[in-house]
């Protein structure tokens, strides 16, 4: 028992390694905020589609009158979510640093935050959101104050300040993303690839 006590050592010592090199704090508190926040549900709930909506009528050829939900439905099926989150991820790191995500993070966590979010994006929330179906009450004066409050922060005047850049770029990678899904789509159906030479986002 003591020899195979022995020989998992260093076993166990290289998965630690492994565990902290994979740890990534930034990562963790960039993602903490998407999700607070609800970016990461709303770009999958609502965005995404219309980002597929545009690029299978502008891109990809098909008749804009003749694309239902349902077709809409089974493009989106191909997106890799995992990618979608990773992209998604990457690009507010850029622009956030750890503790500015955190701090973005900890405001929407709170009951203010919460109850703000409700008042601006409340009927994009998707339906199996809790803030959706439960709702969050409605705002109060000291909510707008404290929504202010966090606004003139540093990190509320960053994020602010990086809004249309970050936006850009969002709309960007969702148009990348609606393109990849097209184009598996098109392959799965063996549908023609009538995509638009050097198509891309206009």
């Amino acid at each position: 028992m003591r020899r195979l006590l022995l020989g998992l050592v260093p076993v166990l010592l290289l998965a630690a390694t492994c565990a902290a090199q994979v740890a990534d704090p930034h990562r963790d508190a960039v993602l903490r905020y998407l999700t607070a926040s609800r970016t990461l549900a709303i770009m999958r709930h609502v965005g995404l589609l219309l980002a597929i909506r545009e690029a299978a009528v502008d891109r990809w050829g098909f008749a804009s009158m003749d694309l239902g939900a349902d077709e809409l439905t089974a493009m989106e099926s191909h997106v890799d979510a995992a990618e979608l989150e990773a992209r998604v991820v990457e690009l507010h790191r850029r622009y956030l640093s750890r503790d500015q995500a955190a701090d973005a993070a900890q405001f929407y966590e709170s009951d203010a935050g919460k109850r703000a979010l409700v008042a601006n994006v409340g009927e994009i929330l998707p339906p199996a959101d809790p803030l959706r179906r439960e709702g969050a009450g409605p705002v109060t004066d000291s909510d707008q104050q404290a929504f202010r409050a966090f606004m003139s922060t540093p990190t509320g005047q960053r994020l602010q300040a990086i809004d249309a850049a970050l936006a850009k770029d969002l709309l960007d990678a969702q148009a990348q993303i609606a393109d990849v899904a097209i184009e598996r789509y098109v392959a799965r159906k063996s549908l023609p690839n009538r995509r638009a030479p050097g198509g891309g986002r206009r």
